[in-house]
């Protein structure tokens, strides 16, 4: 439990981070998104073991309505407790505040607390959620991806 709740601490050090250097902020943002979205791609690369294809497609069809990326980390942390995973975690709360704080929702990270440790009822079942989380990155790339290219037709 101590290495989640230490992931899960980083965006409140990136919210800190945030407010003594808010100047700079605006002209890190493309680099921040670009940051989560690589973060995201290696928890991807790094979780592709013990792959549950079912799992997977609910996880990608469910994070297009509940996009929550908080909630999924805690289903990843709490289903599979690694240190790579919690460092890539802790990595991502970093830019995932600063975007926050620059877009004034600061506020909503509070919530994140309720959808990360919510995923704590999925370590009571024996069944391994990793592949949900894993689907549900996947869908959150994609959607980040077609948001950066912005097809215009």
């Amino acid at each position: 439990m101590f290495i989640q709740i230490l992931a899960f601490i980083s965006q409140y050090i990136g919210l800190i981070i945030s407010k003594f250097t808010a100047e700079e902020l605006e002209q890190g943002q493309k680099y921040f998104k670009i940051l989560c979205l690589v973060i995201l791609v290696v928890l991807i690369l790094v979780n592709l073991n013990n792959f549950n294809v079912i799992l997977f497609i609910i996880g990608f069809l469910i994070a297009f309505i509940f996009k929550e990326v908080y909630f999924y980390f805690g289903v990843l942390l709490f289903s599979n407790i690694n240190l790579l995973n919690s460092s890539l975690v802790f990595l991502y709360g970093l830019p995932y505040s600063s975007i926050r704080f620059f877009r004034r929702e600061w506020r909503l990270t509070y919530l994140n607390i309720i959808f990360f440790f919510s995923a704590i009822a999925f370590t009571y079942f024996s069944f391994n959620f990793m592949s949900l989380a894993v689907g549900a990155f996947v869908s959150f790339v994609i959607q980040s991806f077609l948001n950066f290219v912005k097809f215009d037709f």
